[in-house]
């Protein structure tokens, strides 16, 4: 029985893993074939409509993932209303934004992709907690690679050329997702009418964890943005993608640690020990070959030039993750979430400055240095406050 319940396990962890690489896989080819047939300046101008629909989606999601995900597991009889606590809040605050962005007094001819592309998103994002809560990641997966699969194979037969054409290939690919999506959502749930008491109950407990999200993305995007600003749209679509297969990797290293999550804290401090140098050994591994393929392929496949000295700087990127992701899991089952998100505000400050200040100096190799010090610097301040909590010869102390 604990053998079959361990290998189901592992099977969700392995369908979580392939689902979470085919979107950055399916926006890596799809970037190739851009640059490719029209070069990097049209990516680099596409890059921009990426940032912002990701900014508007983080702004809308208002914490939910995380904070349903936890509520999910504390009080599953009342899944049906957190969720709807969650759906009515980010409903207002998405019409909000659309609003917004429809009597924005420019991008005319681009606005109609623009407001459904952004409709399409907000509605996969309703299915963020819920649909890994349920484990539904059959689901998840086809409904990636088919969305994957079906704007490939409508950019090869169509070839656009223009920022329409390619915004058109991702609202095709996040309807597809969002039908879904909602496929799930229908059977699951039942929509409860608008009420404040609902959304207060949801509200004010999820904005920690708002906060939390939304400066973690820019701890993590902080030197892209600014290379959004400070070069040049080619420079723009080499920097997007080497920051999307980092994110990839970073990602993995999550994904490493998932067996583990539920009981970490329960580990003895020998045991959390041991867990932590066999991370440490993978992670090292981890990125050292993820950092190289990422290197070669960019040089090689995409064709883009890059210093030798950028090499050991994509390892530096990736490394210190491995060195506090399991503190920062301990941290937050301690409910020190306002901790985190100092941390986290303190190395998206720091990392962004020098971002700002090396990039005319340094170019591309200036931005990494400028990300490598925002992850350096929450690694060190999450790790040192893990040292002070208190503990027990069995397992730590979670008041």
């Amino acid at each position: 029985m604990i053998v079959k319940t361990k290998m189901k396990r592992f099977n969700w962890i392995g369908l979580e893993s392939i689902t979470f690489a085919v979107r950055p896989a399916f926006m890596a080819l799809f970037s190739f074939l851009v640059i490719n047939q029209d070069g990097a300046k049209l990516w680099g101008d596409f890059v921009y409509y990426l940032i912002g629909v990701e900014l508007i989606i983080m702004l809308t999601s208002w914490g939910q993932k995380q904070f349903l995900m936890r509520n999910f597991s504390v009080s599953p009889n009342e899944i049906n209303r957190s969720w709807n606590g969650a759906f009515q809040i980010r409903l207002l605050l998405v019409i909000t934004l659309l609003l917004s962005v429809f009597f924005w007094p420019i991008l005319e001819s681009e606005k109609p992709m623009l407001l459904l592309w952004i409709t399409f998103q907000f509605l996969i994002s309703l299915g963020d907690a819920l649909l890994p809560y349920l484990r539904k990641y059959k689901i998840l997966l086809s409904s990636e690679l088919f969305a994957a699969l079906s704007g490939l194979t409508v950019y090869i037969v169509w070839r656009p050329n223009d920022i329409e054409g390619l915004m058109w290939i991702l609202v095709l690919s996040s309807a597809i997702k969002a039908v879904f999506t909602l496929s799930v959502i229908i059977k699951e749930i039942k929509i409860i009418p608008f009420s404040l008491k609902i959304i207060k109950g949801f509200a004010l407990p999820a904005l920690p964890f708002f906060f939390l999200s939304f400066i973690g993305l820019i701890q993590n995007k902080a030197d892209l943005y600014i290379v959004s600003f400070q070069m040049n749209e080619s420079d723009l679509a080499l920097y997007s993608i080497v920051l999307s297969f980092l994110i990839l990797m970073q990602g993995v290293s999550a994904i490493m640690l998932r067996p583990f999550e539920k009981n970490i804290y329960r580990l003895r401090p020998s045991e959390l020990s041991t867990l932590k140098k066999k991370y440490l050994i993978l992670g090292s591994m981890l990125s050292i070959i993820g950092a190289t393929c990422v290197f070669y392929i960019v040089k090689l496949i995409y064709g883009f030039e890059l210093n030798i000295e950028a090499l050991p700087m994509l390892i530096l990127y990736l490394l210190p993750f491995f060195f506090y992701l399991i503190e920062a899991h301990i941290l937050l089952k301690f409910n020190l979430v306002y901790t985190m998100i100092g941390f986290a505000f303190l190395g998206a400050i720091a990392g962004s400055v020098t971002t700002w200040l090396l990039i005319p100096l340094y170019g591309i190799e200036g931005a990494l240095l400028g990300g490598i010090l925002s992850r350096l610097i929450v690694a060190l301040f999450v790790v040192l406050r893990y040292r002070k909590l208190p503990k027990t010869s069995n397992s730590f102390q979670v008041t």
